[in-house]
């Protein structure tokens, strides 16, 4: 009976820590900060802080977001990038980011590459119009194959947003992310056109795997983030690049691990990151 007993006991205890795991590994925003120094980096834009959220899938830290909010504060960015999934794919969170917005729009100008709305029909293709409209009417610029210019002086900095959703295959356990043919500089021109390589040139890319297409196309800095937002601890196997920043030549990637998840509802050893660039 004594032994029934202390292994009800231990398996409680264990059971605690498990769960206080979890909920601080799914809830504990992790802040990754990088100085990026490139030759390209116009004058006007030294030292210029960029902030990066990814696959946000309409999670909530804290009552409205507030402690996500503090912690963009916390940053002081001059800009905010996203990439990814802001939405669930059933749109039941839809008005998350949107709320997220409304908070940081007065303080921050944020540049969206919005995810498709391909497979999108009826009510859904109705609520995710409404949605992006929402946003527009904050003031929130929003890329689909697209591009906007900051200018500073005289000098210009570009930041493309690049839809590939299309291009992506699901999810597999078997063989895991496949693509229908990996990118070439001609296939980013096609959507994106051809960019001036004398201008310093940002793109907003969920899809980790054509980097070198963006590198040969001419990016400086590539914003990433996962496919899907797949724990990647669990399958860390399937990819090389996983987090961080990685370089090619006079190219840099910043991948990051996002905030959400959609269809895997935890995340293990992976905690939520938002991530700001400072290029000097």
């Amino acid at each position: 009976m004594n032994e029934i007993s202390d292994l009800a006991k231990i398996t409680s205890i264990l059971g605690i820590a498990a769960t206080t795991y979890l909920v601080y590994e799914n809830n504990s925003i992790f802040i990754n900060e990088y100085e990026l120094f490139t030759r390209k980096t116009p004058n006007s834009f030294r030292g210029f802080k960029i902030l990066h959220l990814n696959n946000l899938y309409g999670k909530t830290f804290g009552s409205e977001n507030y402690r996500l909010i503090e912690k963009i504060n916390s940053l002081k960015p001059d800009i905010i990038v996203t990439t990814g999934n802001m939405l669930t794919s059933s749109l039941d969170k839809d008005f998350v980011f949107l709320e997220l917005c409304k908070n940081l729009r007065s303080f921050y100008p944020i540049y969206y590459s919005i995810e498709g709305c391909k497979n999108l029909s009826g009510k859904k293709y109705e609520k995710y119009r409404d949605y992006l409209k929402g946003l527009m009417d904050i003031g929130v610029i929003l890329l689909n194959n697209s591009k906007v210019s900051l200018i500073k002086k005289e000098d210009k900095l570009n930041i493309y947003g690049i839809y590939i959703e299309d291009e992506i295959k699901s999810f597999s356990l078997k063989e895991g992310f496949k693509k229908e043919k990996i990118f070439s500089k001609e296939d980013v021109v096609n959507k994106l056109g051809s960019p001036n390589r004398s201008e310093f040139n940002i793109v907003l890319a969920n899809d980790v795997i054509n980097f070198e297409a963006y590198v040969k196309w001419g990016s400086d800095i590539t914003f990433s983030g996962y496919t899907r937002a797949i724990n990647r601890y669990i399958f860390n196997n399937l990819m090389e690049r996983k987090k961080g920043i990685f370089i090619e030549k006079d190219s840099s990637m910043i991948l990051s691990r996002g905030l959400g998840n959609d269809f895997l509802k935890m995340r293990i050893m992976n905690r939520p990151e938002i991530t700001l660039i400072t290029i000097r």
